[in-house]
């Protein structure tokens, strides 16, 4: 985290985050790894599920059909794997699903 940011615990609102300095345009305050990630249905089979970057041309997982990787993703990085494996088995649950058992699914949009 850069220096000029605290975290301090606020009456009502619980622990949040201040600014003790002017910061500069562009100035990185802070990297994190998300929580989570996921592609809008309507971009499923054409982003990356763990980049969220292009992946137009890729095909889908051979083991679920509802996700694709990036070349990036896809060949250089076992975490990238990882953390697609790790959704992967519920996706082709839901995939094979009748309709009237599939849970909605909420989806963040890039």
């Amino acid at each position: 985290m850069a220096s000029g940011i605290e975290i301090r615990d606020t009456d009502g609102r619980g622990r949040s985050t201040f600014a003790t300095r002017r910061f500069g345009a562009g100035e990185v305050l802070m990297r994190a790894i998300p929580a989570a990630t996921s592609v809008n249905d309507e971009l499923a089979l054409t982003h990356c599920c763990v980049c969220l970057s292009d992946a137009h041309g890729r095909s889908p997982c051979d083991r679920c059909g509802a996700a694709v990787l990036c070349a990036s993703c896809f060949s250089g990085s076992s975490g990238a794997m990882r953390l697609h494996a790790d959704e992967c088995e519920a996706l082709a649950r839901l995939a094979v699903a009748p309709d009237a058992d599939r849970p909605k699914l909420a989806r963040l949009r890039i």
